[in-house]
């Protein structure tokens, strides 16, 4: 090799590379900024409520029934009973949120068979219950 044609490298290489030691510095602050500015707008994932089970399945027509539900995120629930002639009188949410007592009416002539039953809360809305 010709000394006057040969390209000598050293040994070291400055930290930051290209960037130099502030272009580094700037460039990571950068994509935490970024980061930051995608995730701050952002909410936070709520827990939707979940229906466990309604017990006891079902009542007689013309009377009421208490029925207990378990699940869980139930705080604040408000119910919902699809059906001709079904009603609900009141609806007491546990201390925990993992369970309720609800007083449900049946009409004397209420549609005979399963009714939906629906929980919603602030965080979101169950899938219907039979």
């Amino acid at each position: 090799m010709n000394g006057a044609s040969a390209i000598r490298l050293r040994g070291t290489i400055q930290a930051g590379g290209a960037f130099g030691r502030r272009g580094l510095r700037r460039c990571v602050w950068a994509a935490a900024l970024a980061v930051l500015g995608v995730f701050a707008g952002q909410p936070a994932w709520a827990q939707a409520p979940e229906l466990g089970g309604v017990l006891p399945g079902g009542g007689p027509r013309g009377a009421a029934t208490p029925i207990r539900i378990d699940g869980k995120n139930l705080q604040g629930a408000r119910l919902f009973v699809g059906g001709r002639g079904v009603h609900l009188a009141s609806v007491k949410p546990s201390a925990d949120g993992q369970s309720l007592t609800a007083d449900v009416l049946a009409d004397p002539d209420a549609a005979l068979g399963p009714h939906d039953l629906r929980i919603a809360t602030p965080k979101g809305v169950t899938g219907g219950a039979r």
